[in-house]
């Protein structure tokens, strides 16, 4: 809190230093905090008192000095310290994610300035890679009671990247909020293209195999994915998981969703293959 006063009426000498005290009011007779202010030449007498409690009531007395000697201390003065803005959360994380939910958790603030009457938690869509022109959108605010310090935020869309935002508010100010960003789960069940033709295949050595891409219909997907398994390996592909793919089964390429059905091709690695498509 600020302190400021006034130099005394009748300072017999050129004033050398002031002397602060304060204590809790409460705890009248203990010692007090001393403080001295040799600024005694600057416009205002004003001197920042940092370590003092919201919502507790201290008493304050000042005197001056001079050459000659100490003054007399002033009147004592009472002044209840009111609450100020919090500082921001800690350790805001991310604990949980889902295709429709993310979970976070944080600690108090460091400096609650008073005593910690909600948490507030908001939340807004920053990035949607599945659409090309991104709109603009209302963020969420949903406040909690103090002593909750993790919070499940629901009704997400899958695959869509939020800045959630967590501030502590006392009963007179909101403090300055922490941010994270975080990505929901894409969807797992990605329906199988429709529409896909295989347009040509060469089963020369290095042939090539033309498939006709329709656009895709499903929001969520960006992207064909091409896989190629050979016919002489009778088990089931399994290029599809980046991990057991061989010479003769892989994925050949991806190719981005087209607004028109476009026409894609590969040079497979076997003189005769079959071709898998997944979105």
């Amino acid at each position: 809190m600020p302190l400021t006063w006034q130099p005394p009426a009748m300072p017999n000498g050129a004033i050398t230093r002031y002397d602060i005290q304060y204590w809790e009011s409460a705890t009248e007779g203990a010692e007090p905090t001393s403080i001295e202010f040799t600024d005694v030449n600057a416009n205002q007498l004003r001197l920042m008192i940092t370590d003092v409690e919201p919502l507790k009531e201290y008493t304050f007395r000042i005197s001056a000095t001079n050459e000659a000697g100490e003054g007399y201390w002033s009147n004592n003065f009472t002044q209840l310290i009111e609450e100020g803005a919090p500082s921001r959360v800690v350790d805001l994380t991310v604990t949980e994610i889902m295709e429709e939910a993310i979970t976070i958790e944080w600690s108090e603030p460091l400096e609650p300035r008073g005593i910690i009457s909600k948490y507030i938690v908001q939340y807004v869509v920053s990035d949607r890679p599945y659409y090309e022109n991104e709109v603009a959108e209302k963020s969420i605010t949903v406040l909690l009671e103090p002593d909750v310090t993790t919070f499940e935020i629901t009704d997400l869309e899958p695959a869509t990247e939020y800045s959630i935002k967590v501030l502590a508010r006392t009963s007179k100010k909101e403090g300055e909020s922490s941010m994270v960003k975080q990505f929901t789960l894409p969807p797992e069940d990605i329906p199988e293209p429709e529409n896909v033709m295989i347009v040509s295949a060469d089963v020369s050595e290095d042939g090539t195999i033309i498939v006709k891409l329709p656009p895709i219909s499903y929001k969520y997907a960006t992207a064909y994915q091409i896989g190629v398994h050979c016919k002489d390996v009778e088990s089931e592909p399994t290029f599809f998981d980046g991990e057991n793919s061989t010479d003769c089964s892989y994925i050949a390429g991806e190719v981005p969703n087209m607004e028109e059905d476009k026409n894609s091709s590969w040079v497979t690695e076997r003189s005769t293959a079959i071709t898998k498509i997944s979105c």
